[in-house]
Parts: C-alpha cells; sequence; structure tokens
C-alpha cells in the first residue's frame, strides 16, 4: 500500500504545476491514519490485567458535576453512565473485545430502616401561627402551650400521606424558664421586640461619644465595644471572657465576676435599646391591660445563643424606664415521633441512651456521662462502638442497630440517630453509606463500554431481545458436539451455575447488551432424555 503512494506522489510531482507534493502528503496521512491510531489506542498504557481501582482525580475527568465532587457512583449517577467517558478521558487502552474489571467508590445511601429516621420537620413561622394566641404571636411554645401537645395536630396537617410506621424528627422552639413562667406572671399584653443592627448601633454609638468609655470599643475595626459587649458586625453581644478581659479594666476580675458583670451589662443595653425603641412607651394598652415588652437577642460565648427577656415600663414616656421582670430559655425541642396509622406518638422502637449508658462512658468532665450527651469534643463514634460490644456481645455479623443520643450543638441539645453494624471482625461500626462497587467494561471499536452483568429473572417481563441458541453458539461454549446442555443429574441450582454464564458469554457475543434489556433465549438440554428449555435474562446494574 506505501509503494503504491509514494508511486502516487512521484506521479502527481510531474504532472501537477504548483505545490505538487501538498495532495499527496494529505493523502499518504489519511492512509496512515488508523495505521496511527491502532499504535495510539494499543500502546502499553492498558488497563492492569486484575482490574484497576478510580481514583479521586479519575473521578475528576467526569462530565457530571456530582460524580466529579462526591467522587464516587450511585444509582443517580450510574457506573454504566459515566465509567466509560472517565476511561476515555484517563486515557486508558485496552485490547480490542478484552473485558476488564473496574472498582471504584459506590455510594449506595442509608438503609431503608435508617433512612425513615432521617426524616424531619421543623415547625414553621404559619405553623406557629396557626396555634394562635401567645404562640403565634412570640413565633415558639411557651409554659402554658407545650410543644408535646400540638405534635399531633402539625404533623398529620403537613403529612396527611403518612402510612404506619413513618417517623419524622419533630424540631420547635419552646420556652423552659428557670427563674420565670407564664403560669406564675399573667401577660395580658405585650410588645414583642427582636434586636438588630439599628439597635446595637445605637448603643455602640453612645459608647463612642462616651469619653469615659470609648477606649472600650475595639481599635481595630470599630465595630465592637467591650462596656455592654455590643457586635454591630455579627448583630450580637460579645460574651466571650478572653475577649473581655483584653482590657485593664476587668484583666483583675475572676471568670465568675467577670460573667455576672456581662450578664448586668446586657440587661443595661437592652434598656438604652428599648428606650430608643420605644421613646413613648407606656406601661397599659388603650384597654388598660400591663405590657409586657418581651426583647430577643443573640449572644456568643464561644457558641450563638438566642435570648429571650422580659421588661416592663415603670415610668413611662416621653422619657420612659424599663425594669427586667425574667428571662425566658427558648430551647429546641428534638424528638422522634412514628405514626401508628392513626396518630403521631413518641417512637420507641429504636435504642435510645439513657443515663447509665452515658455514665459507662464516662462521669468525669470531658466524658458524655457528666451531661448525658455528647458535643464536638465528645464524638459517639469515638465512644459508641466499645459501648456497643458491651452491651450487645452477642451480636452477630451484619446485625444492625439504630441508636439515638443527645448531641449538644451551638447552645442546643439535639437528638440524632446513628446506624452501627455488626462486623465479626471489626465489632461495631458505622454502617457505611460508601462501599466497595466494581463493574466490567469492555474495549472494542477504539471506545470503551459498559457490560452489565445479567441476571435470572423469574418475572413475567417482557423480552426485549428472542434468541434460538444455534450450533454455532454451543460451538463458542464447547458444548458443539452434541448442540446441547448437558445436565444430567443437576439440581435447579446446579443447572443455573451451569448454563447462565455460558448464555452470557453467547450474548455478549452476539448482542450489545443494554441495562434493562431482557433476553428470552431457548436452548436444548440433555438430562437424560432431549429437550428444550427457555429462560429469561436480563441486563441490570453492577451495584
Amino acid at each position: 500500500m506505501k509503494k503504491l503512494l509514494y508511486m502516487a506522489s512521484f506521479l502527481a510531482l510531474i504532472f501537477t504545476a504548483c505545490d505538487p507534493m501538498e495532495d499527496v502528503y494529505d493523502e499518504i496521512d489519511e492512509a496512515n491514519a488508523d495505521e496511527l491510531a491502532d499504535a495510539k489506542f494499543f500502546s502499553d498504557k492498558t488497563l492492569i490485567a486484575d482490574g484497576y481501582r478510580l481514583t479521586d482525580a479519575d473521578f475528576e475527568l467526569s462530565s457530571d458535576e456530582n460524580v466529579a465532587k462526591y467522587k464516587n457512583f450511585s444509582k443517580y449517577q450510574a457506573a454504566a453512565d459515566f465509567l466509560p467517558e472517565i476511561l476515555t478521558n484517563k486515557m486508558l487502552y485496552g485490547e480490542a473485545g478484552n473485558e476488564y474489571k473496574v472498582w471504584f467508590d459506590f455510594y449506595r445511601g442509608k438503609s431503608e430502616a435508617f433512612s425513615n429516621y432521617s426524616n424531619k420537620h421543623e415547625v414553621s413561622a404559619d405553623e406557629y401561627a396557626a396555634v394562635g394566641g401567645v404562640v403565634a404571636d412570640l413565633g415558639y411554645f411557651t409554659s402554658d402551650v407545650k410543644s408535646g401537645d400540638k405534635v399531633d395536630e402539625i404533623l398529620k396537617a403537613a403529612h396527611t400521606g403518612a402510612e404506619e410506621g413513618d417517623v419524622q424528627k419533630f424540631i420547635s422552639k419552646g420556652a423552659a424558664s428557670k427563674s420565670y413562667k407564664f403560669e406564675d406572671v399573667s401577660i395580658e399584653a405585650f410588645e414583642k421586640f427582636v434586636m438588630g443592627n439599628a439597635d446595637f448601633e445605637v448603643i455602640l454609638e453612645m459608647i463612642k461619644a462616651d469619653d469615659d468609655k470609648k477606649h472600650l470599643v475595639d481599635a481595630k475595626y470599630g465595630t465592637s465595644e467591650y462596656y455592654y459587649g455590643v457586635s454591630t458586625y455579627n448583630n450580637n453581644f460579645d460574651g466571650r471572657l478572653y475577649k473581655w478581659s483584653a482590657y485593664d479594666d476587668y484583666k483583675d476580675m475572676s471568670d465568675d465576676d467577670l460573667e455576672d458583670l456581662i450578664y448586668d451589662r446586657q440587661t443595661e443595653a437592652v434598656i438604652v435599646a428599648l428606650k430608643a425603641k420605644f421613646p413613648d412607651a407606656q406601661i397599659l394598652d388603650g384597654a388598660g391591660k400591663k405590657i409586657t415588652y418581651i426583647v430577643e437577642y443573640s449572644v456568643y460565648d464561644g457558641a450563638d445563643k438566642d435570648k429571650v427577656v422580659m421588661f416592663e415600663c415603670t415610668s413611662d414616656g416621653p422619657n420612659p424606664e424599663f425594669a427586667k421582670i425574667g428571662s425566658l430559655y427558648v430551647n429546641t425541642m428534638h424528638e422522634l415521633y412514628m405514626f401508628d396509622g392513626t396518630d403521631w406518638k413518641i417512637e420507641d422502637d429504636i435504642y435510645r441512651l439513657e443515663s447509665e449508658d452515658y455514665d459507662a462512658m464516662g462521669e468525669d468532665s470531658g466524658f458524655p456521662g457528666k451531661y448525658d450527651n455528647f458535643d464536638s469534643s465528645m464524638e459517639p463514634a469515638n465512644y459508641l462502638p466499645a459501648f456497643m460490644n458491651t452491651k450487645w456481645i452477642y451480636a452477630q455479623g451484619g446485625d444492625t442497630k439504630i441508636i439515638a443520643y443527645k448531641y449538644y450543638n451551638s447552645g442546643v441539645t439535639e437528638l440524632r440517630v446513628d446506624e452501627y453494624t455488626f462486623a465479626q471482625e471489626l465489632k461495631w461500626i458505622l454502617t457505611a453509606t460508601v462501599v466497595d462497587g466494581s463493574a466490567i467494561v469492555a474495549f472494542k471499536d477504539k471506545a470503551w463500554a459498559y457490560v452489565p452483568p445479567i441476571k435470572l429473572i423469574k418475572s413475567e417481563k417482557d423480552a426485549t431481545v428472542t434468541h434460538a441458541l444455534t450450533d454455532e453458539n454451543y460451538d463458542m461454549v464447547g458444548d458443539g458436539q452434541y448442540d446441547n446442555f448437558y445436565i444430567k443429574g443437576m439440581t435447579p441450582e446446579e443447572v443455573d451455575a451451569e448454563i447462565i454464564p455460558k448464555i452470557t458469554k453467547i450474548l455478549k457475543a452476539n448482542f450489545e447488551l443494554a441495562v434493562g434489556d431482557v433476553y428470552e433465549v431457548t436452548y436444548n438440554y440433555y438430562d437424560g432424555t432431549n429437550g428444550t428449555a427457555t429462560i429469561k435474562l436480563e441486563a441490570v446494574e453492577d451495584n
């Protein structure tokens, strides 16, 4: 072929007047293109014979942003759709027609049982409003109207299609006071005041204008001051002791005394904000009812905390005075509820850690038993496996348990749930959501193709392909002498184990397998007498 091309180039040189070699070079390049491509595709850059594992960098070669971001495949981002592309972009090559096994991380998610415990319902502003009364006005439950009394009503309205056994983690805000309860003090009327940036600005500007206090304004940014502790950048009070003790005014104070001072100063600052907000505040409203001023604000002392403080007007406008009545501690309630087919009730099927369980993991400071909860310095995964190994000593490999526990996070005690699996060698471990996955791929026509596994099905699915085995098919799998499968004396299970791999090989050689396709195959057999049977196989995902 090359000799012919060179001769063509010589003749072209004789008969072409201008640039005689240009077309000839193009022709030579075109003729050699396939040969050059083959040299590239079948170089020594081939897949390892015993398989290849995708790396994080390999996943980043995918055009799918989720595959590239999470570095795994899943039922939503299937290997069948994206693995061939990754191998091509990786410039991995194989021998034509050969199959290769590729390993990868596969996100299988939570188990069905555990997923049921991942649902959560956080009470919305509209749902607080629907409760009515003081709950509607405040936007949280009170000591008079407790969230537990309204759970069934709220969940029924929100989850009309709930089925028996469904679980929701119910999350709501509610008041639980140490020094004040709604039933102790009658609220006849109230004004709700949520402190925002403008309110903190009023306080900061007052400190900047005070010659005796302006040295307590932070010098670098000027957005915080440490007489009252307001921060106009974060719109909260800064309660961190180390920030305050950096100033000479406080450096000799004990932590307890400084904490008391900060608490009192916050109350003073709120009164400053109240006077600015309600310059004509009244003791009674137009109907003669006493007004309670309910003030909400945030404090940061290493964790964000929402405070609710109640004031009364003791001397009304134009220069009103205010006095603190008491504090409401607005807590976030976390509780699991299960639908029994009629009502939502507290879930009691899974194991919930009890006080003695936390104590078993250590009662001293820095251990779960101290406050009967975990936190960021005491992660559950560092304690629960050892606890479970002593609690359930007769667990068997593959057993699972769903555990509910308390976790303190930024001022809120949450109820969290984890699933653990008993692995024979490792004992109790967190149930993995990412596991090893694998797929078979083939390199043909200079491209990668996903090869779906074949699974026997018993259902009445319609066949996508029907095929009766031919003499050539039997020859391919070594049964060409009699053109049938010899299954004499085999159990049904042994028959499947014998013939399914052979039929799979035949299908791969004769059809482009596609996930979801159903292959109805008719074959001959000998089990003492000659017979014919039909089997249905489906091409499926690996994982």
